[in-house]
C-alpha cells in the first residue's frame, strides 16, 4: 500500500496539520506472498506424518539420517535451528551461499518449505513447496528430531 499524507486546508493558522502515514500491518521479517506464521500449529504438529511427508517428497534429493551423503540436495540431519548453508563439503546454489548466517528457525523453515523459489530465488531445488500448513508444520517439527539433542 502506498503511503499517503493528508492536510486540511479549511482549518485556522493556528490548527495543527495531521499527517497520517498508512503502512502494512505485517510483521518486519514477513514478505509479501509469506505463508501464515507456523508457531500456532508447531504444538501440534504431527512428527509421524511429517516423517512421512518427507520421505516422500524428499528423500528423491535428501537423505536424513546423521552422517548421511549429501545428493543432489544436502543431508538434513541437525538441520533444525541450524545455519542455512552449513554442511561444508556440499555445494549450494548462490541463493543459499549468501545466507549462511541465517538460522533455520521454523518460521524460515515454514517460508522455505511453502515456496522455496521465493524464498531463496536461484535455489536449485526445483520443489513446488507444501502450500497446506498442517504439512509443514509436521515436516518441521519430524526436523527437529534429526538431531543428537532433538527437540520440540
Amino acid at each position: 500500500m502506498a503511503n499517503m499524507a493528508y492536510a486540511s486546508n479549511s482549518l485556522p493558522m493556528a490548527a495543527i496539520t495531521v499527517l497520517v502515514i498508512l503502512m502494512p500491518l505485517v510483521p518486519a521479517t514477513a514478505r509479501a506472498g509469506d505463508p501464515a506464521p507456523i508457531a500456532p500449529l508447531m504444538p501440534h504438529a504431527d512428527v509421524a506424518a511429517g516423517a512421512r511427508l518427507a520421505q516422500n517428497k524428499c528423500s528423491a534429493c535428501h537423505t536424513f539420517n546423521k552422517g548421511g551423503i549429501n545428493q543432489f540436495g544436502p543431508n538434513l540431519w541437525n538441520a533444525a535451528n541450524s545455519r542455512q548453508a552449513y554442511i561444508h563439503d556440499y555445494h549450494y546454489s548462490v541463493a543459499f551461499r549468501r545466507m549462511h548466517d541465517t538460522q533455520w528457525t521454523d518460521e524460515a523453515l515454514n517460508r522455505f518449505l511453502y515456496n522455496p523459489q521465493a524464498y531463496a530465488p536461484g535455489t536449485k531445488m526445483t520443489f513446488p513447496g507444501l502450500k497446506d500448513a498442517g504439512q509443514r508444520a509436521a515436516v518441521i517439527a519430524w526436523l527437529h528430531t534429526l538431531s543428537d539433542k532433538p527437540h520440540k
